[in-house]
């Protein structure tokens, strides 16, 4: 109609501008679904990774505490292990489930018998070294009388009288019967050194308990042979502190920080790992060259924990004990350190990484602490970032 009003569609049909917005939507839409394909194949690879054969993780340089594990028991902090004084058969002893033992408290026997015969018999003997050594004093008494009775008759007669041969056999017979006395003397005092150790060991078949305690454990059962320093039983004056006692050669002691750190997982429960911290190294005689003990106290149980009832000491346990930190080290995990391509012979302390072509490529290194998830190594060459293989991938399945 003539004089009415253009509106925008008019306008934009008469000035040709309706086909470049349609390009514009169309340029949108594509640009959305290629952004889509793209951020969609960006999943895949972050799911499924590179399309490599081998999984690999960068080279990394940190800081590193390194782990020691190694077997100990458990004891109490004050325990004391009361030994055999003397040899023989063990007649009977108490055990952890007897309660609290009172000082002076006979808390193990050892058959009495043979020490009971040991002592009659150094008795008799003893009384018998008695009786000799008092005829010997007799016969001395004797042969002195009549050596003075001879030297007085020597001196009245001016030695007409004894004869010269009566006179020597008085001498030789005073003489025989001095020697008789000093040699009964000796026997006697062997003797009753015989008896009083006859005695002292029938008294030490009974060991009392030197203290008020608990029995902790025992080493002999009743009936067993022993010998003189065999472990019988070990007593502290409670439970309520205990310690991990761990033996170490001395190479490894040394590792080991003041006040060092560890993880105690005890046997059985292996859901209730306790703390513990390193209190002192002792000396030890270990045939197998584990020559120093080193003691772990537990620290408290947590609040509410019902485990700690549970916990005895002789109960077996693995410690983790923590060493002093590396700092600024290369750290690869330790998969890499036990990954080898297939077909090639295992090699120890090397690990491959990722060549320029995704091809593996070993390298020598040297192994140091591990904190069991990662260890520490020394190599030439390499640098932070270097892809390191873990692991191979499995086979995409055929259809």
């Amino acid at each position: 109609m003539p004089g009415a009003a253009m509106t925008e569609g008019d306008l934009d049909a008469f000035l040709g501008a309706q086909p470049r917005r349609r390009l514009a939507r169309w340029g949108m839409v594509v640009a959305l679904l290629l952004a889509g394909l793209a951020a969609f194949w960006l999943l895949l690879r972050f799911v499924d990774g590179p399309d490599l054969p081998y999984y690999s993780v960068p080279l990394e340089r940190g800081s590193l505490t390194p782990v020691m594990s190694a077997s100990g028991t458990l004891h109490a902090e004050d325990e004391v292990s009361l030994r055999a004084p003397e040899g023989g058969v063990v007649h009977s002893l108490l055990g952890p489930g007897d309660g609290v033992v009172r000082a002076g408290q006979p808390i193990a026997m050892l058959d009495t018998a043979p020490l009971e015969a040991a002592l009659a018999s150094a008795e008799a003997t003893r009384a018998a070294a008695e009786g000799t050594l008092a005829a010997a004093q007799a016969d001395l008494d004797g042969a002195r009388a009549r050596m003075d009775r001879y030297d007085g008759v020597w001196r009245r007669s001016g030695g007409r009288v004894p004869s010269l041969n009566e006179m020597d056999g008085a001498r030789a017979e005073l003489s025989r019967t001095a020697a008789a006395l000093a040699s009964a003397t000796a026997a006697l005092a062997k003797a009753r050194n015989d008896e009083a150790l006859a005695r002292r060991q029938l008294a030490d078949a009974t060991i009392r308990a030197p203290f008020d305690g608990v029995v902790v454990s025992r080493a002999v059962a009743p009936g067993q042979v022993v010998a003189p320093g065999t472990p019988l039983l070990a007593l502290a004056t409670g439970l309520d502190r205990l310690v991990v006692t761990v033996p170490l050669p001395a190479a490894d002691a040394q590792r080991l920080a003041s006040n060092a750190r560890a993880h105690v997982l005890l046997s059985g429960m292996a859901d209730k790992v306790r703390t513990a911290r390193l209190v002192r190294i002792d000396p030890t005689d270990d045939v197998r060259g584990l020559d120093r003990l080193a003691v772990f106290a537990l620290d408290p149980p947590a609040a509410g924990d019902a485990a700690v009832v549970q916990l005895r000491p002789g109960m077996a346990a693995t410690v983790e004990i923590d060493l002093p930190a590396r700092e600024g080290v290369l750290l690869v995990p330790n998969a890499a350190l036990g990954f080898t391509p297939e077909g090639v012979p295992p090699r120890r302390s090397a690990i491959y990484v990722l060549s320029g072509d995704n091809e593996p490529r070993q390298v020598v290194v040297a192994a140091g602490a591990s904190d069991g998830k990662r260890t520490e190594i020394l190599a030439s060459g390499l640098e932070p970032g270097v892809q390191v293989i873990i692991g191979r991938r499995s086979a995409p399945a055929k259809p």
